[in-house]
């Protein structure tokens, strides 16, 4: 019979003579089952079915034994990313073909933008040669023109700006920003002001720009000036 099948003589002796024929066909039937059962493709394994052997445990294979050259890249997936199975464990996931995290041959690793970002002994950190310009697009959020007002206290809920101009007919006036971490806020960034010997409204005109920290405080007053436009332009939305 075949591998897999079991290994059976195809002759029974009586009492006749043993022939050269006889002797060839049943030595045959044992050559050809055992180079079956060889066969690189077909042959033996270790599925713990008939005439196949039992499975290999954590036992049977000692430590540092299998490389993972020897792995392949059947069963390590590169250019994936992972998810969650429903037993909790974590598998390669073919749909995410764009991955933050993904297995390689190497292993588990951090998908990083390597012109600006490298792996070092503590983690992630940005190069040398920073963030170019490039990158830094579109890092302000809306302008906001009618929100804020004069003599009156704001929490930023991001970093951003304010700006404020403001016109004096009659010549001289003062603006004057306050911004950081008490309430209200004491600390005088920034100021502008108006001269009084100034002959045109353009040259009458004054404002400030002023920083301001994510959750500082801020205000801004005025001295003599006429109805100040109080902007602000976020960091980030």
């Amino acid at each position: 019979m075949a591998y897999p099948s079991d290994l059976v003589r195809t002759k029974d002796w009586g009492s006749e003579v043993l022939t050269d024929a006889d002797l060839e066909g049943q030595l045959d039937v044992i050559i050809n089952w055992v180079m079956a059962c060889m066969d690189a493709s077909t042959g033996h394994d270790h599925s713990a079915t008939a005439n196949k052997s039992q499975k290999i445990d954590t036992t049977g294979i000692a430590d540092g034994a299998v490389e993972l050259a020897k792995i392949g890249s059947d069963l390590v997936r590169a250019d994936y990313g992972l998810s969650q199975h429903t037993d909790e464990s974590l598998q390669i996931d073919p749909s995410d073909t764009n991955p933050c995290i993904e297995l390689t041959d190497g292993g588990v690793r951090v998908k990083v933008d390597d012109s600006t970002i490298e792996r070092a002994a503590g983690g992630l950190q940005v190069k040398d040669a920073g963030i170019g310009a490039a990158k830094l697009q579109d890092v302000f959020g809306a302008w906001d023109t009618s929100t804020y007002a004069i003599d009156t206290i704001y929490q930023a809920s991001t970093d951003g700006f304010v700006t404020v101009w403001a016109d004096n007919e009659d010549g001289g006036g003062a603006l004057i920003g306050q911004t950081d971490a008490a309430t209200p806020p004491t600390n005088e960034t920034v100021a502008g002001g108006s001269s009084s010997n100034a002959t045109t409204n353009d040259k009458k005109r004054t404002g400030l720009c002023m920083p301001v920290k994510k959750d500082d405080y801020w205000k801004i007053t005025q001295y003599g000036l006429t109805a100040p436009q109080v902007n602000w332009i976020p960091l980030g939305s």
